[in-house]
């Protein structure tokens, strides 16, 4: 059995939200019309919709096996190379934040002829994100200084910083 090249990429990693998750595979072996790939998630899974692009775009099924953490999808069309992405759309990720371990295999006939396993990070919110803010002025009537820091040690796609409505910051 041979290493297939795959990358699971997870938008917006943080536990309980959904995301998109994309699987970029480039197998080793060609699958003929009808063989499969075979996903195994470490929880539970659910997801509003499946897709394919790539070097294969056109699938027969997309289905989840009755625990819930396999996933298979029947190709419709033969691979013979080149990279192609499944997608899930609206997956709600695990509510505990850690390293999970994916299963990705391809099957044609009933005999696996790729197989690799990925690890996902996904955060918690909690655990990942502090400000602080630091004021020097003694009075009101002194010009203050403050300082925002942010830090954060996950990917984020959107920041949003919101002062108080008196707030207004002037060049000195």
């Amino acid at each position: 059995m041979d290493r297939i090249a795959a990358q699971l990429i997870v938008g917006k990693p943080v536990t309980s939200l959904t995301s998109l998750y994309t699987l970029q595979l480039e197998p080793i072996h060609s699958i003929p019309k009808y063989g499969s790939v075979q996903i195994h998630f470490p929880f539970n899974l659910s997801f509003l919709s499946c897709g394919l692009v790539g070097a294969v775009s056109d699938f027969s099924s997309c289905t989840l096996a009755s625990d819930n953490r396999t996933l298979t999808i029947i190709l419709a069309e033969n691979y013979y190379t080149g990279v192609f992405n499944i997608t899930l759309q609206d997956v709600i990720n695990p509510s505990t934040a850690g390293s999970y371990t994916v299963g990705v295999s391809t099957i044609y006939d009933g005999v696996i002829m790729d197989s690799i396993t990925l690890a996902t990070q996904l955060y918690s919110i909690a655990d990942t994100i502090t400000a602080t803010v630091a004021a020097t002025p003694t009075s009101e009537g002194e010009w203050g200084i403050y300082n925002l820091t942010v830090t954060l040690t996950l990917p984020a796609d959107t920041i949003m910083v919101s002062l108080s409505s008196g707030f207004s910051p002037e060049a000195q």
